[in-house]
């Protein structure tokens, strides 16, 4: 997985969880807020209908034959017909002794106050479905002669003035709500922006010590990734500094064998009539020798090249590998069949990999019948190489298949070769890439079937 991919993963994750959080707060404080705004209109109509009970038993002067005129309104609502305000004044005993001309034409059902002056605030539906507040209110008037009267007055307002309000508000208030959270959304995608630079060019500096382009980190970064930088380049000179004492140790090798290797080839060439077997077993031995120190040599001198590795394309090497085999196993005439995923990439040294496969291969041909097929394919994640190369050969028996994995070890002595092809798979497997090797038989073959396991990064 590339840096880039990294930090895209951990804006996107800021960015969500950030969003989840405004949005939990912003709908809480809409909701608060839309709540407040009800509750505080629900308290002005309260107010608003008691004041106009109030401005009507201002108004109200009983006469003495048992009718209640009413001198001014207080409200010219009262007088238009179905105008939302609505008052009507009851004696106790439930005779209607003055009603609005608001109520032309329609009659309003209210409960009567359970006690005298304590107004009651409440809510009912009209018989034509309309939802009305109302404050009741029960008033005991002394008449002039000395009685005693006593009026429930009741005064209605219908609550579509209030919820249009509420409507109003709600969509203002989530218009406003949702630009804040559009904005606060914006600076955030800046902030990050911002503040995750110095992890981009960070990245950008571990891409360029993937290419070669550069040798460490720049330390020119922000407090709190300077450690993170200096212990990363220390970790670096001292994988270089490793791989130099091995590439020169290496060389000290090699031209320590060059002369031995100049003697025994001299000799072979020099050696009398009769011994053309022994002359050709020593030169074919030196040629061994010589392309296998070339090749260690040449390995010593790559390493060190790049600290990481880069992601390389595992089939056109497999291909490639395979089709050399086929080659040099022209007398079996073997089918060499290879199934990879598509575009498979694998963080993993190619001479490494050409190594690995190139001897699994080479033993897979050496015992198979005719067939040998090899399986590429990435881990779940994107992390782990997988290996599988099978063949139609005689397979290997349980109690061997520990053994061959150790360096000189054979299934079979009378089959040529050295017995180190094996181990060095193991060795590179799982000490270099911390991966496993593992032989059993295979079910679509018949033959072996060795399972190699790389722990790299594929893309």
């Amino acid at each position: 997985m590339n840096a880039p991919g990294v930090l895209a993963s951990l804006r996107v994750r800021v960015v969500a969880v950030a969003s989840l959080v405004l949005a939990a707060f912003l709908g809480v404080t809409g909701v608060a807020l839309e709540r407040a705004f009800r509750e505080t209109g629900m308290e002005l109509v309260h107010e608003h209908l008691q004041a106009q009970v109030y401005a009507l038993l201002a108004a109200a002067d009983p006469a003495a034959d048992g009718s209640l005129p009413m001198d001014g309104l207080p409200e010219p609502r009262f007088a238009l017909p179905d105008s939302g305000l609505y008052a009507l004044v009851r004696e106790a005993g439930g005779r209607v002794l003055w009603r609005s001309r608001s109520l032309l034409g329609r009659n309003l059902d209210l409960a009567p106050p359970q006690q005298a002056g304590t107004p009651r605030f409440g809510e009912f539906e009209s018989p034509w479905g309309e939802r009305f507040f109302v404050v009741a209110y029960r008033v005991r008037w002394e008449l002039g002669s000395g009685a005693e009267r006593v009026f429930d007055l009741h005064v209605a307002e219908s609550r579509s003035a209030l919820d249009g309000r509420i409507a109003r508000y709600r969509r203002d208030l989530w218009t406003w709500l949702a630009g804040l959270a559009a904005g606060l959304l914006a600076a955030q995608a800046l902030v990050l922006t911002v503040g995750l630079a110095p992890l981009r060019r960070l990245a950008q500096d571990v891409q360029a010590i993937e290419a070669g382009e550069r040798v460490t980190l720049s330390e020119d970064q922000p407090q709190e990734l300077r450690p993170l930088a200096a212990n990363l380049n220390h970790l670096i000179r001292v994988g270089r500094r490793t791989v130099e004492r091995h590439r020169n140790a290496l060389a000290d090798l090699a031209h320590a064998l060059k002369t031995p290797m100049a003697v025994l080839r001299g000799a072979a060439e020099d050696a009398g009539p009769g011994q053309e077997a022994l002359r050709e077993t020593v030169l074919d031995s030196v040629a061994r020798m010589d392309e296998a120190l070339v090749y260690r040599l040449r390995r010593a001198a790559a390493a060190g090249d790049r600290a990481l590795p880069v992601a390389v394309a595992v089939e056109p090497l497999a291909q490639r590998l395979c089709a050399t085999l086929r080659k040099v196993y022209a007398g079996k005439a073997l089918v060499l069949d290879v199934s990879a995923e598509h575009a498979l990439q694998a963080r993993v040294d190619p001479g490494d990999f050409t190594e690995i496969l190139g001897n699994l291969l080479d033993n897979a041909c050496k015992w198979a019948s005719s067939r040998v097929l090899l399986t590429l394919r990435g881990g779940d994640g994107g992390h782990g190489l997988f290996i599988v190369v099978e063949d139609d050969g005689p397979g290997i028996a349980s109690l061997q298949r520990t053994r061959i994995l150790e360096r000189g070890a054979r299934a079979d002595e009378h089959t040529p070769g050295q017995g180190i092809g094996l181990s060095v798979v193991h060795e590179l497997a799982v000490h270099q890439y911390g991966g496993s090797i593992e032989v059993e038989d295979s079910a679509a073959e018949g033959g072996a079937c060795i399972r190699v396991h790389l722990d790299v990064p594929v893309d």
